[in-house]
């Protein structure tokens, strides 16, 4: 699946979900991740198997250019490997997302990041090695060897990006790189998701509790005194960890320039753009047309302004209904909704997403 229609799916899926009545309960309101593995003794008995198999990755060094048959063979184990090392790590993250403060779900998860990490070490040397065959070598095989077209496109990407690959030994030290790069987003995500005390305040005489999710639904708020607490009480609490949050920013960044520089590439932007063939004009065009669109904007600002009756604007008064609306979305009409709109992506795709409306599949509420 193209990773923008996985971003999209999700999208539709927080924007759709947000909105179902918390009253009419559905059956099915948690996942069930035992459709991945049965339990963590299945998690646990795959992870030693392919911690086990590790070692046959490295073994198809020094083959890929012998014969169409032989790189067919390497990048099949390779591919089939990928696709067993993403459903660990998946069941690992979705249970650790249940509660970040399990200290076993998370062990869960970094031996997982682990395993990622060594995988990428283990084969570190295909893309050099696959320069070294060359590009003409390559479609050659590919004509030659129909098990090879499955391939084709992830083959050529790799020779595409000749320029920004290095040789064997710093690829390894690179692909060794990855748990340590990826450190301030984990920091980040436990620090946002499991350590910060979120304050708690009475709404519409309620308690409630402001994190993310709360924050979200209460910031729409048609009392402005109300929301305009919400923000302050919720951004407070983020203020307070402003040296961490900024440090584990910056980290981040160098994170990404370092990666930049070591592969050769003129600036952290070229290197974001290049694994999606994405040319950097893009982006820069799409800054340019923002920015050109901006007294737009600014003239639908002063439109919300008048339609809410407010003497001036603050970021919390963006986000209430201009235009009253007393309607609940269910979590079947949510779901029709979603396949309504995604249309467009073709029976396939909408085929998939009914499999997974059929299984228990998702979480409905924050946890």
């Amino acid at each position: 699946m193209p990773a923008r229609a996985i971003c999209l799916t999700i999208l539709m899926f927080s924007l759709l979900f947000s909105s179902v009545s918390q009253a009419a309960q559905p059956e099915q309101i948690e996942w069930d991740l035992s459709e991945i593995f049965a339990d963590e003794a299945a998690w646990e008995s795959e992870f030693e198997r392919l911690s086990g198999e590790l070692e046959k990755l490295s073994s198809y060094q020094g083959t890929l250019g012998k014969s169409a048959a032989k790189l067919q063979q390497a990048r099949d184990d390779i591919s089939n490997f990928s696709k067993a090392l993403v459903k660990l790590y998946v069941y690992a993250s979705m249970r650790s997302d249940e509660d970040l403060r399990n200290a076993e779900n998370l062990e869960r998860l970094n031996k997982a990041r682990g395993l990622y990490a060594r995988f990428g070490q283990s084969v570190s040397w295909f893309d050099p090695e696959l320069l070294t065959v060359g590009s003409k070598k390559v479609e050659k095989f590919i004509r030659q060897n129909k098990g090879l077209e499955k391939h084709a496109f992830d083959l050529r990407d790799i020779l595409r990006q000749e320029a920004h690959t290095l040789g064997l030994e710093a690829e390894g030290v690179l692909a060794n790189s990855g748990e340590v790069l990826s450190g301030s987003n984990t920091a980040y995500s436990l620090l946002a998701n499991a350590a910060i005390p979120w304050p708690e305040m009475e709404i519409d005489g309620e308690t409630v509790r402001l994190d993310a999710s709360a924050y979200t639904k209460h910031r729409a708020n048609p009392d402005r005194e109300v929301r305009k607490a919400v923000f302050e009480k919720y951004w407070q609490e983020w203020n307070r960890f402003e040296a961490p949050l900024g440090q584990l920013l910056d980290t981040h960044v160098k994170g990404h320039v370092f990666l930049a520089r070591s592969r050769k590439y003129d600036n952290a932007l070229s290197y974001a753009t290049s694994g999606s063939n994405i040319p950097t004009a893009v982006y820069e065009k799409l800054v340019e047309q923002v920015n050109r669109n901006l007294p737009s904007f600014h003239r639908y600002l002063k439109l919300r302004q008048r339609m809410l009756g407010l003497p001036d604007m603050h970021y919390y008064d963006i986000y209430p209904e201009t235009v009253s609306l007393d309607r609940e979305f269910g979590l079947d009409e949510a779901r029709q909704m979603m396949l309504t709109s995604l249309a467009p992506f073709g029976d396939e795709y909408l085929d998939l997403l009914r499999k997974g409306f059929a299984g228990n599949w998702m979480h409905v509420y924050p946890q």
